[in-house]
């Protein structure tokens, strides 16, 4: 898998049914989630960021929406985020930023 050839891998999550898996990862230059089917195949990236770290990428219900936290170390707050496992932007869920690197 290219993402995990490249990058290092933060934190995984298997879908309820079995199928498919996404991930945290992180290089020099990129913090990122990324997705795809248990045998490693159809990796994709779903978002990327340069500011903070994206952590815990847990799949919605649906498996329609993936939720993350994006950690920023100046001010050490965490935001919930979700973003479509098809693609598009992610969005805050909530208005909340919770204080403390552990806080999530």
């Amino acid at each position: 898998m290219t993402a995990i050839s490249t990058t290092m891998p933060v934190a995984a999550l298997i879908k309820a049914e079995g199928t498919g898996m996404s991930w945290a990862a992180r290089s020099n230059t990129q913090k990122a989630i990324w997705i795809a089917n248990l045998d490693g195949t159809g990796e994709r990236l779903v978002t990327q960021t340069q500011d903070g770290f994206l952590v815990a990428p847990t799949w919605s219900p649906d498996n329609e929406r993936i939720a993350f936290g994006k950690l920023k170390f100046e001010n050490l707050s965490t935001r919930l985020y979700e973003v479509p496992v098809q693609g598009g932007e992610s969005a805050p869920i909530g208005a909340a930023e919770f204080q403390g690197v552990g806080s999530l």
